[in-house]
């Protein structure tokens, strides 16, 4: 019988990715912080509902914040018109 447990055979996957051109990052505050620059994003624009640890990264990297609202349900409360280098973040509450 095989043990099951911890990573549950990912070690297949260490230097030998799924997808071979993708760019190695590994936190989500990386990622978006990698989408930032990717896409020239000046200003971004978060839930309150949020950890800091997405605002300091922003902040800490010199991009402008703007804060809106999320209702009872947890949707987003955003009415603006974006300009071309601002971006909406939207959290997935419920994944």
């Amino acid at each position: 019988m095989k043990e099951m447990g911890g990573y549950f055979g990912l070690e297949q996957l260490v230097s030998n990715e799924y997808y071979k051109d993708l760019i190695p990052l590994n936190t989500g505050r990386n990622a978006l912080l990698y989408l930032l620059k990717a896409r020239n994003i000046k200003k971004l624009y978060i839930p309150y509902y949020l950890c800091n640890s997405v605002s300091d990264m922003c902040i800490r990297n010199g991009y402008k914040l703007e804060y809106y609202n999320v209702d009872a349900e947890f949707m987003s409360i955003f009415n603006k018109t974006l300009a071309d280098d601002e971006y909406l973040y939207i959290v997935n509450y419920y994944d």
